[in-house]
């Protein structure tokens, strides 16, 4: 998901701040990457996990041998993604052709899902736009409804609060989404560590369980890169906000990427 611009909308705006009252200084963005890693093995508690997804999906145990190689757990996680997709799609109504790839099925989810959204609020959403973004504008529409007090005659009222109540149930369809916004098919298959394992099982959980497990211990990981100086593009933001902006935030992200 590419980064945002407002980090770097609040840096400028600064600057012009800085400028109204004499002159304009070095403000810094630093990249910074954190990463969470596990101090220790946490083959056996991915193979609980499973289990007890296993159990709750009625899936059977997993064979006994090699249960916890990383092939084999990858293999059950599959599994299990397989059938919480299978029972979203027949929720939605969403029917994959055959041999469509797990990735697909759940973007076809994701997407239908949205579009429903959409349109019990009325909301006309730019199909080219990123889904991250589709997602935040509906989740800004429904928090201005449900946060509007009802008003005129007690009718009038009732039926703003039933409003209120089915946008609630929305919400939460939206959440769904939110937390599988950045999951991907392979995602686990091409670094298979226990980070990214417990990653998408906890995902997976939120949605069986309805609420995730904590795993750890773990410990942070971070890294700071080069800082870069904004005011150094004062004089082209000045010519071309909306291409500076992207720029900078270009830079910024491919710091912290690295």
């Amino acid at each position: 998901m590419p980064f945002r611009p407002g980090i770097a909308q609040l840096v400028f705006w600064a600057l012009e701040d800085l400028e109204k009252r004499g002159g304009i200084a070095p403000i810094r963005l630093v990249p910074v990457a954190i990463n969470y890693l596990y101090s220790r093995d946490m083959t056996g508690q991915i193979d609980r996990a499973l289990r007890r997804l296993e159990r709750r999906l009625e899936l059977g145990p997993a064979p006994t041998s090699e249960r916890t190689v990383p092939d084999a757990l990858y293999a059950r996680l599959l599994r299990v993604g397989n059938v919480v997709v299978s029972v979203a799609e027949k929720e939605y109504g969403v029917r994959p052709a055959a041999g469509t790839a797990l990735g697909d099925r759940l973007a076809s989810i994701k997407e239908e899902i949205v579009a429903r959204v959409a349109r019990d609020l009325g909301v006309a959403l730019p199909v080219d736009q990123p889904l991250i973004d589709r997602i935040r504008r509906l989740l800004l529409t429904m928090d201005q409804i449900l946060a509007e007090e009802p008003a005129g005659s007690d009718y009038e009222q009732q039926v703003h609060r039933r409003r209120q109540e089915s946008l609630r149930l929305l919400y939460i369809e939206l959440r769904v989404v939110l937390r599988f916004v950045a999951t991907y098919e392979g995602y686990v298959r091409e670094t298979m560590t226990a980070e990214r394992f417990l990653e998408v099982i906890r995902l997976l959980e939120f949605e069986v369980f309805g609420a995730p497990r904590r795993y750890g211990p773990t410990v942070a990981r971070l890294e700071f890169g080069d800082p870069i100086d904004a005011s150094a593009y004062w004089t082209q933001y000045r010519h071309d906000k909306r291409e500076t902006l992207g720029r900078v935030m270009g830079r910024l992200e491919s710091a912290v990427q690295s």
